[in-house]
């Protein structure tokens, strides 16, 4: 099942990323960034179902299938329909002259309805070792920065960790969306 599911987000993917007719700078207007904060939010609704215990099982057994739970601990208020938790990720940019792999954290909150769910994923930190040193990042103040580099005109995409970031924050937001849909299909079927 888990190698089913690795399957659907692997052929999914391409959806998700940046065609090549993009502009670069555009990524300044996507990354939804709002009162010093970024916040990436998308509400998806379940025509098929009509029960909040339904889609509030289906987001919280996702989140276990999917994240490392037994280190970050689950969150849940079954009467407010609210499930959060942090969620770790990796992601590469090259902002020098080799290409780094950086190890991100952000929240995940999940707010469910009888057919429908918001997922926001905020409060994001990524961290790099280089030569035996640990960088760590506010994602919020990199963005800052970067947006500031691009004001200057001294912005370059090819050294943006926001860009690689933002691709990767799309790509988990819409295929968290895509399981917990496929979760309720699944448990419907039981």
């Amino acid at each position: 099942m888990i190698l089913r599911l690795n399957l659907i987000l692997l052929a999914l993917a391409p959806l998700f990323a940046f065609s090549q007719n993009d502009l670069p700078d555009s990524i300044f207007n996507q990354v939804p960034f709002k009162d010093g904060q970024i916040v990436y939010e998308k509400v998806f609704y379940i025509d098929s179902v009509n029960s909040k215990d339904v889609v509030f099982n289906a987001a919280k057994s996702a989140l276990i299938k999917n994240t490392n739970y037994k280190y970050s601990k689950i969150d849940e208020d079954r009467t407010s329909g609210n499930i959060t938790c942090e969620i770790a990720y990796q992601f590469y940019a090259k902002p020098g002259i080799i290409q780094l792999k950086y190890d991100a954290k952000s929240v995940i909150s999940i707010d469910v309805k009888e057919n429908r769910f918001r997922v926001r994923i905020f409060n994001s930190r990524a961290s790099v070792f280089v030569i035996n040193e640990l960088f760590e990042y506010n994602m919020n103040e990199r963005y800052t920065q970067e947006f500031q580099e691009h004001s200057k005109k001294k912005w370059k995409p090819s050294k943006s960790m926001i860009l690689s970031w933002h691709k990767k924050l799309t790509v988990i937001l819409d295929a968290f969306g895509i399981i917990v849909i496929w979760h309720t299909s699944s448990s419907d079927s039981k």
